[in-house]
């Protein structure tokens, strides 16, 4: 979907610029202004694409008030069978896009831990982001490294470092980050989850200086003097698909 997007804004842009060079007052299709019906066009299309069509993936409804529950029933359709009752929530993290989880149970007396990481859509509904594997799997092993980290985006709005791991009574401070951002911090005795805020995309974001230069070239390109015209003019059948006004006459193609 994104390239349709980029494809229909590359469109708006290709069109500003003809309305500039030809001294356009306005081009028609079927009777509506081109480069506002492109604009509608494109807010439908990102509706349809980023909000109906992925609505059935995200099976967890925001109505869900038992987490514990879901979760559980989450390890089971893993293939985990776990003791009754052993089964808790350890920590949980809520942010925009993104819902994270530590959660604890035993098979036959022994305690294993896992990381949940879940997406959420703008209803709040929720699905499992990655299968249930063994990077998800925090334990105490002394073959294996009990640290877990990854870089979770939510949106424009905010990047999180998330590590979860295993501190010990005689853990060291552990130095972590993403790029030029470290932390060093030691960990308490016992599972944790630590989410750290470590990039603001929409103050940064390479995408955000591209949607704003678009938006300048395209206001540049139209507020040349240009007298307002109606979005919609009557079009019927005999009338030709494609017409266009110069600012001075008017022709058609």
């Amino acid at each position: 979907m994104f390239y349709i997007y980029t494809a229909v804004l590359l469109l708006i842009v290709v069109l500003g610029i003809l309305y500039r060079v030809k001294d356009l007052k306005v081009i028609r299709v079927f009777g509506f202004e081109i480069i506002r019906f492109l604009l509608c066009f494109l807010i439908v299309l990102v509706i349809i694409g980023e909000i109906i069509l992925p609505m059935p993936d995200y099976y967890v409804k925001g109505k869900e008030i038992n987490l514990n529950e879901v979760l559980e029933e989450e390890t089971l359709r893993a293939g985990v069978q776990f003791d009754d009752g052993s089964f808790k929530v350890l920590e949980s993290h809520g942010m925009h896009f993104n819902h994270l989880f530590l959660s604890s149970y035993e098979i036959d007396g022994e305690e294993e831990v896992r990381f949940y990481h879940y997406e959420k859509n703008l209803f709040g509904n929720m699905k499992l982001k990655y299968p249930l594997s063994e990077i998800n799997l925090i334990t105490d092993n002394s073959n294996q490294d009990d640290y877990y980290s990854a870089y979770v985006g939510d949106g424009i709005f905010t990047g999180y470092l998330v590590t979860v791991g295993l501190g010990e009574e005689s853990s060291e401070p552990r130095n972590y980050g993403l790029g030029k951002y470290r932390i060093t911090r030691t960990p308490k005795e016992g599972y944790f989850m630590w989410v750290e805020m470590t990039r603001e995309p929409w103050k940064i974001d390479i995408e955000e200086f591209i949607l704003f230069g678009l938006a300048i070239l395209i206001s540049a390109t139209l507020g040349k003097k240009r007298e307002p015209v109606k979005f919609h003019k009557k079009w019927r059948k005999r009338d030709k698909i494609f017409t266009y006004e110069k600012n001075q006459n008017s022709k058609l193609w």
